[in-house]
């Protein structure tokens, strides 16, 4: 089995790392911004298994999750889960700053599994796991804060369940 992970240094993407070093065989690919590099090494340097892990440059915001077109032929079709977790989770961002990481972001790790044509692409928030069920089974948090954050991760949410489906499978 082959991994590729968004969020890798956040709250859920690095016990979800952890999980996958302790429980299952395979490389582990990340997708770490430049500037989070050393954030990065440190955690996997305290991880068993950390040889596993290997750092793949991009961000969010851009198409494909700016991700070389290189690397995309290189691994296209080995990678069997795609995990998305990333995201801006800061309540006092304005709207622009949350759809361009929670829904932009979102389109474009979906483009980017799609271009790996990677076997099931799993897409979760830490805001929205549990709370205020939505339409299609998706759920908000109580106390989401602004209608703003709440907005812009029930777009993404819609996006990856419904219309962001292409070529990779999803698992909202």
């Amino acid at each position: 089995m082959r991994y590729f992970v968004t969020g890798a240094t956040g709250f859920i993407g690095r016990h979800l790392v952890q999980e996958l070093l302790r429980n299952r065989e395979g490389e582990i690919f990340v997708l770490v911004r430049e500037s989070s590099k050393e954030r990065l090494q440190k955690l996997v340097e305290g991880w068993p298994g950390g040889e596993r892990v290997t750092p793949v440059v991009g961000d969010l915001t851009n198409e494909r999750l700016g991700v070389e077109q290189a690397w995309i032929d290189e691994q296209r079709g080995t990678i069997d889960h795609f995990f998305h977790l990333a995201a801006v989770y800061d309540m006092t961002a304005d709207s622009e700053a949350n759809d361009l990481a929670n829904v932009t972001g979102t389109r474009n790790a979906v483009a980017l599994a799609n271009a790996l044509e990677a076997g099931i692409l799993h897409h979760a928030s830490s805001v929205a796991v549990s709370g205020l069920p939505l339409a299609d089974g998706l759920a908000l948090e109580a106390q989401a804060g602004p209608a703003i954050f709440a907005a812009a991760v029930a777009g993404a949410a819609r996006f990856a369940g419904g219309e962001g489906r292409g070529g990779a499978g999803t698992g909202v």
